[in-house]
């Protein structure tokens, strides 16, 4: 796996993420989920300057990837909880929150979306975040929006960004 830092910089926010690049690629293209930095996930992290959506709150990140704007949430949140449900997305989340110094507020842990017994884990979330997570191929939708509407019975705000839509 190579590792390929990008930094991204918006008015008072200066990080730095991982985008990997996987050794070879399968015939699913599975180890390329989560490697890179997509341009709704900037977006979303500037919307959340803007907004200071995640001041003081617990902020859960739904399909990371390398996880930009959970870094940009992390700068105010509480607690700030990165989810992938592919290992190359837990790596470029934790290898981005070691050279940005989060650790100590956040964490990593891997979601397949649709997991009921997983999601009991989230006690407590006060944010919902997901960028570029829905693709033309509508076979994982039905299970990011199950796992959405289970996180809004525990969560107060959910923001959605991708290829030309934004809830």
């Amino acid at each position: 796996m190579k590792f390929i830092p990008r930094k991204y910089f918006h008015e008072n926010v200066r990080v730095e993420v991982i985008e990997t690049l996987p050794d070879e690629m399968d015939e699913d293209n599975i180890n390329y989920h989560g490697t890179h930095l997509w341009a709704s996930a900037v977006v979303l992290s500037a919307v959340l300057q803007k907004m200071r959506l995640c001041h003081d709150k617990i902020v859960l990140e739904l399909g990371c990837g390398v996880g930009l704007p959970g870094l940009v949430a992390a700068q105010e949140a509480k607690e700030v909880i990165f989810t992938d449900g592919f290992d190359s997305g837990l790596l470029s989340a934790s290898e981005a929150l070691k050279i940005n110094q989060l650790e100590a507020k956040t964490e990593v842990r891997k979601l397949k979306w649709g997991d009921k017994e997983a999601l009991k884990e989230f006690k407590s979330i006060d944010v919902v975040l997901a960028a570029d997570c829905l693709y033309p191929d509508v076979s994982s939708w039905n299970d990011f929006f199950q796992t959405v509407v289970l996180l809004l019975k525990k969560t107060s705000s959910f923001c959605l960004l991708g290829k030309n839509m934004l809830f």
